[in-house]
């Protein structure tokens, strides 16, 4: 089911902002660095892909 709309923009649900932060968490513990210049899912996609 989409998320609520307003205006056009998606509104984030309680349990959406749950699942980033808990996302968040685990890409920090593996050291992943959060900048504005990288995408730390993709470099853990990359750093799992690496490691097979």
């Amino acid at each position: 089911m989409a998320p609520p709309r307003f205006d056009g923009l998606a509104i984030r649900t309680a349990p959406a902002l749950a699942v980033e932060e808990h996302v968040r968490h685990i890409l920090t513990k593996l050291g992943l660095p959060e900048t504005d210049e990288t995408h730390r899912r993709v470099l853990a996609v990359i750093t799992f892909l690496e490691a097979r």
